[in-house]
Order: structure tokens, then sequence, then C-alpha cells
């Protein structure tokens, strides 16, 4: 019976911690991926990670934006673009704003530079998004893109790699794998003690 106790309390820790998974994908701005391409300095990379709760969290470094001559000013606003129309928001083509991180109305958990800046970190940590914004990541239709004062458009451009909750499991999914392995344990120790 010890054995049967040590088997389901290690069978809980194991499907609890499987809850906490986040599918990750890195992410490489640059001027080339803009629509059309633009010639700067600048750059950028970070990570993008849907987490199993269906919120996002993403780290952005960025540098060298090309300062607007007279003011020096930089950063103008910053977005994730998306669409779930197919073909809108691949490489290649553009895609409505989803998710404003600088200018706007950023959503909760979301901290970036000030406008105007050259350089710096982006963050979001468990930002809450719309079904539509899911949905688009799944397609790989979501992309980074940085605005500047000389650019307005966008000078730098990262696209997401597809992800969705396909990858990590989803709660109703891992609580009912959880169950039927209890069941299975708890079969397995009545037989044994037949």
């Amino acid at each position: 019976m010890r054995n049967v106790k040590s088997l389901i309390a290690a069978a809980v820790l194991i499907s609890f911690a499987g809850l906490a998974q986040a599918a990750t994908v890195n992410v490489v701005l640059t001027g080339a991926q803009e629509i059309p391409p633009v010639a700067t300095q600048g750059s950028g990379i970070g990570t993008f990670s849907l987490n199993a709760n269906n919120t996002i969290s993403f780290n952005i470094t960025f540098s060298n934006l090309t300062a607007q001559p007279g003011t020096g000013l930089g950063l103008r606003v910053a977005h994730i673009h998306g669409s779930t129309i197919l073909g809108t928001g691949l490489p290649g083509s553009n895609a409505p704003v989803l998710v404003d991180i600088v200018g706007g109305l950023p959503p909760a958990g979301i901290v970036a530079p000030l406008a105007g800046v050259l350089s710096g970190v982006m963050t979001g940590t468990d930002v809450v998004v719309s079904n539509t914004f899911l949905q688009a990541l799944a397609l790989g239709q979501t992309y980074f893109n940085i605005h500047s004062e000389v650019f307005p458009a966008g000078e730098l451009r990262g696209q997401i790699g597809a992800l969705s909750n396909a990858t990590v499991i989803p709660l109703p999914g891992a609580a009912l794998l959880w169950l039927g392995g209890l069941a299975m344990m708890a079969a397995v120790a009545r037989r044994r003690r037949v």
C-alpha cells in the first residue's frame, strides 16, 4: 500500500509540473522583414512564449534604431500584429495591430521603454490576449513590429513562429490524463491485493 501511495504522489507532482509548460520560439527583428524592406542599422532579438493558461510572455531587446535628425528621437510605437485571414501576417504581408506594447493602451503585464529611445528591452508577462490573437498565433501569422520616428510604418520586424496550445497540454486534457492515470494505478493496486 505504501508503494501505491508513493506512486500516486509522484503522478500528482509530475502532472502538475506538466501544467506549467510554455511553448517558446526565438524572434529576430530586422529591417529586411519590413514591407517594404527598410535599410537600418537597427536590430532586435528575443523570445516569445505561449503559456499553458493561454497568456503570452515575451522579452525583446532592440538597439540602434535610426535617430530622427535634429531631435535624436527613435522609438515611436511597438505592437504585435496578426490576422486570422489566411496568408495575412505571414512573411511578405502586413496585418493589423492585435497587441499594443508602446503607444496605444497596452494590456497589463507589459513593460517597455518610453517613446523616443534608440535602444531598450520590452517585456510582457502573462499578458491576456484575445481568441483572435491565439488563432493568428496558431497559424503563424503574427509578428513584432517596432516603429520609429524615421520609419513610422515600421523599422524592425520579427516573425513569431506558429504556436498553439496543441504543443502545451490544455488544462482539461491534463486533468483527464491525470485522473485516468490515478484510475489505472488504483486498478493495479486492487489486483495486487486479491
